[in-house]
């Protein structure tokens, strides 16, 4: 039996595995791509949320700048109904 014969018998086609591994490694770059982007998402809802004025207890006078009047003032009755 000749080396190049020996070869593919004992390992396969070099061109099959190295496709496969190509895939596998692509969807691997994916998956983590999908994870940093999902968590991305999660950070920016946050604080989309906070600028409408759905947390502001959480909210630094910098970030309440940001939201504007309206959500402090929102807030400010918010409080006050609860507070009576």
């Amino acid at each position: 039996m000749d080396l190049k014969a020996w070869n593919k018998e004992v390992f396969g086609s070099i061109v099959v595995r190295k496709e496969l591994m190509f895939f596998e490694l692509k969807a691997e770059l994916e998956n983590s791509t999908f994870a940093v982007l999902s968590e991305e998402i999660a950070q920016q809802t946050q604080r989309l949320r906070k600028m409408r004025g759905e947390e502001l207890q959480g909210l630094k006078i910098e970030e309440l700048l940001e939201a504007g009047p309206c959500s402090i003032v929102e807030e400010k009755a918010e409080r006050i109904r609860r507070d009576q």
